[in-house]
C-alpha cells in the first residue's frame, strides 16, 4: 500500500492490526497473520520478526518463504516502515515475495 502523506496508510494499518488479528467467522482463520515494524531491519531481521509472529521456524528468508508457501491458505503480512529497512528491495525479494502471501506495507 502506498500513497501520499495524509492519505490514511498508517490509520488503515493500525485498524488492520487491531481488528485484522482477530478470528474471522469463516473457519476461525485470522485475517492478518503477521505484523512487523521494519525500520532499520535487515533481511534476516525481517525474516525473524515475521517468522516469530507467524509462529513458524525460519532462520533464513528461504525458510520463511517455504513455510508460508507450505500453507495452502492466503497469508496476509502487515509490514510497517519498509522504506526505512536496511536494503528494503532485498527484504521484498528475499523474505516477502511468495505466491501465497499478500503484503500490506507502509
Amino acid at each position: 500500500m502506498t500513497g501520499p502523506v495524509g492519505a490514511g496508510k498508517s490509520h488503515l494499518l493500525a485498524w488492520l492490526v487491531q481488528y485484522g488479528g482477530t478470528r474471522s467467522g469463516e473457519g476461525g482463520d485470522r485475517r492478518l497473520h503477521a505484523v512487523a515494524p521494519l525500520a532499520g531491519a535487515s533481511v534476516r531481521g525481517a525474516t525473524w520478526l515475521l517468522a516469530d509472529d507467524l509462529r513458524v521456524a525460519a532462520r533464513a528468508p528461504g525458510e520463511l518463504v517455504e513455510a508460508v508457501a507450505a500453507d495452502t491458505r492466503r497469508t496476509v503480512l502487515g509490514v510497517a516502515d519498509l522504506h526505512a529497512a536496511h536494503r528494503p528491495e532485498a527484504v521484498v525479494e528475499q523474505a516477502l515475495r511468495t505466491r501465497h502471501a499478500m503484503l500490506l506495507c507502509r
